[in-house]
């Protein structure tokens, strides 16, 4: 499928997702790029860079609770330690990476310095590649993205 993909003229640009030039998701985007979002109705998430939060499910409780308290919505505080790692698991499903510039920036050098050392061997193994300061996976480590991402998590 990736073979065939790229043969169409397709830019296999995350994981599960492929577009022609210049068309790539831009909701999903956001996600993989660390922005913030607002979600609205019924099950619907938020994120703001320091928490998550989604409402009710259930559309007869988010309808009598609107309006009325923070019942509607749960809240997850992100730690730092949350954040590298989502970092690392939503940037290493894009074809642009993880920067590690970024990581030491935003975690800070004990962070980065964890990655540095943790993918060593899926750089030999050729599951991973380097351009400069961004890593990024190749078609096969991109069938390992998963435990290659556990793998990094602090």
């Amino acid at each position: 499928l990736v073979r065939r993909a790229k043969e169409e003229g397709f830019e296999h640009y995350e994981i599960s997702n492929f577009a022609k030039p210049s068309y790539r998701s831009q909701h999903n985007s956001i996600y993989w790029n660390d922005e913030p979002y607002l979600g609205f109705g019924p099950s619907a998430h938020s994120y703001n860079g320091v928490s998550r939060q989604w409402n009710v499910s259930n559309l007869s409780q988010y309808i009598n609770y609107m309006g009325m308290s923070d019942e509607i919505v749960e809240k997850e505080i992100l730690s730092i330690e949350d954040k590298y790692n989502e970092y690392v698991m939503t940037s290493l499903r894009t074809s642009w990476g993880c920067n590690v510039d970024r990581i030491s920036e935003k975690y800070g050098e004990k962070y980065s310095r964890h990655f540095l050392k943790n993918i060593q061997g899926y750089l030999e193994s050729d599951k991973m590649l380097q351009d400069d300061k961004r890593y990024f996976l190749t078609d096969e480590g991109m069938l390992f993205a998963d435990g290659i991402a556990a793998d990094l998590f602090f």
